[in-house]
């Protein structure tokens, strides 16, 4: 077939013949346009390709989280502005923001076992996160507003970080479109709502990242140094939050598996395993330390929560099974609904996150595919086993709806993450999304 250029070439000579109308004009000079709008086309296509992955470099990655820590913290400087402290006993009274502040105190004035809990410490869950209070207090003085600040910034943080530890697996546009959504995303769901207040959430979206960063590191470089720095990381998360716990193990099995073959295959695991018990210790030996027992720091109640949830807490006449079943079933549903996005299930229809129902959609879409290949790879599975094992408990304990949906949120960008590679190959052609990007 011949080509525009040599169409219009022919048209020319064409023009020259006799019987040459006004009819082939017309026509020829349509072919003309037709050439140029779509030269056009395809010449706009390869600049916004070419800014995309300009974009999607270590650098303009980290300049562009560098202008977002900037508009988070001017963001926050204004909203916290003029810096009076709104977590007191008159205002609250009861909420887990309060207990934090009152611990962090202690450990400032009264020592790091936190004597102002006297006994086992089993809440609020996140433990570490006093420490991190305390920290900041004793750096900036004794202010929630400056921990809100401290916040902000490793919310922008998390954004890069998170971005960069999966980029090597991600093609050009991917890391692009990612690096975008989860900024507008964590604002939306985080920044507008939580970084206000104090919650171990906070602290535990700013450390996620750095532990995907380094145990895939791990896994890239087979370094034995960088899979212990992934243990400490991941316990550290674990004391944050109590059901991030399961994580370890799941990663110790992941690494001795797909080390399979590799010289270090033995000691990488072991390292990460060992560095991870170690920090998780640090709470046990707390209580002991205090309350002389060692004993796994759960709540006592938790459990009459659950029975209370299926109507079988000291009932005058015992329920029938069938009427238990029927009912743990119509309750799991809603939390699992609750968990996709529809939160208006069990908080006030303003909760609502209809962005959610895309990205997990995006994210089943993303596992059909993965398993349908019949081979993971190493970054697929630590996903998609981060998912499963930090919901399923939050999920079976029935301990989902405190403070709006604070719980889910650790989860969102890894949720984000998969969505995106899902849908790359809809946004963008097979060659820029097939790629994978550079190291």
């Amino acid at each position: 077939m011949a080509s525009p250029g040599t169409q219009c070439e022919r048209g020319f000579h064409d023009k020259q013949k006799p019987g040459y109308s006004l009819s082939n004009r017309g026509e020829d000079s349509r072919g003309k346009s037709d050439y140029f709008r779509n030269r056009n086309v395809i010449s706009m296509r390869e600049k916004w390709i070419e800014l995309v992955e300009r974009f999607s470099t270590t650098r303009a990655l980290s300049l562009a989280t560098l202008i977002l820590l900037f508009l988070f913290l001017s963001l926050a400087l204004l909203r916290a502005y003029p810096f009076i402290d709104n977590v007191n006993a008159a205002t609250s009274t009861g909420d887990d923001w309060l207990l934090y502040k009152q611990y962090a105190i202690s450990i400032l004035h009264d020592g790091l076992l936190i004597p102002a809990y006297p006994g086992i410490y089993y809440e609020p869950a996140g433990f570490i996160y006093n420490y991190f209070i305390a920290t900041v207090f004793w750096l900036t003085g004794e202010n929630s507003s400056y921990v809100y600040l401290v916040q902000a910034a490793m919310l922008a943080l998390s954004v890069g970080l998170m971005s960069m530890a999966f980029k090597p697996y991600l093609s050009k546009p991917v890391v692009a479109i990612y690096w975008g959504a989860l900024a507008l995303t964590l604002f939306l769901d985080v920044f507008l709502i939580y970084t206000f207040r104090l919650l171990s959430e906070n602290l535990l979206l700013f450390l996620l990242p750095i532990f995907y960063l380094s145990i895939l590191r791990t896994f890239e470089m087979k370094s034995a140094l960088l899979a212990a720095c992934s243990g400490i990381v991941l316990g550290f998360c674990s004391l944050c939050r109590p059901n991030v716990v399961l994580i370890g193990p799941a990663t110790f099995i992941l690494l001795f598996i797909y080390l399979k073959h590799q010289p270090r295959r033995r000691a990488i695991p072991s390292a990460f395993l060992l560095c991870f018990l170690l920090v998780i210790s640090l709470l046990p030996l707390r209580n002991y330390l205090v309350a002389h027992e060692i004993r796994v720091p759960i709540d006592p109640y938790k459990h009459h929560h659950i029975q209370r949830a299926l109507g079988i807490f000291q009932p005058v006449t015992p329920p029938a099974p069938s009427t238990v079943v029927l009912s743990a079933i119509k309750l799991y549903a809603r939390l699992i609904l609750f968990c996709s996005g529809l939160t208006f299930l069990e908080l006030p229809l303003r909760w609502l996150r209809p962005h959610w129902l895309l990205m997990w959609a995006g994210t089943f879409v993303f596992a059909w595919r993965a398993f349908k290949r019949r081979r993971l790879e190493f970054w697929e599975s630590l996903a998609l086993s981060f998912i499963v094992l930090y919901l399923g408990p939050l999920i079976v304990l029935m301990n989902l709806t405190s403070y709006g949906f604070r719980m889910v949120v650790p989860v969102v960008p890894m949720i984000l993450l998969l969505a995106v590679q899902a849908f790359a190959s809809r946004l963008w052609p097979a060659e820029q999304s097939l790629n994978p990007a550079s190291h």
